[in-house]
């Protein structure tokens, strides 16, 4: 199974200086700036056109995810991609306890 290539980074509303959203091209932790507590948001450009079968989605230390996809040509129209699923409960987000898991979805 092959992975999807991204491109470049469209928009990033928060992150780190270290773990900043471009080390999600190299499989390493991207994360938001300190005391950022809200929705974090980060917009991929993909190489070309891709079908997507399952993701592995590594966490550290997000309670919730939610992936939306888009065609390139039309920047308004997201389609749910993933629905709003918990990664861990609001208190293990926020205790730091059992913080670094991967989700497999397919």
């Amino acid at each position: 199974m092959s992975s999807i290539k991204f491109k470049k980074i469209l928009s990033c509303s928060s992150e780190d200086e270290i773990h900043c959203a471009e080390n999600l091209f190299k499989s390493k932790k991207w994360l938001s700036s300190t005391g950022t507590d809200d929705r974090i948001i980060c917009i991929i450009e993909f190489e070309k056109p891709s079908l997507i079968n399952s993701l592995d989605i590594g966490n550290n230390g997000s309670a919730f995810i939610e992936l939306f996809v888009s065609n390139s040509d039309d920047d308004d129209d997201w389609t749910i991609l993933l629905p709003s699923t918990i990664l861990m409960t609001p208190k293990e987000s926020r205790t730091n306890i059992n913080c670094l898991q991967i989700k497999n979805c397919k």
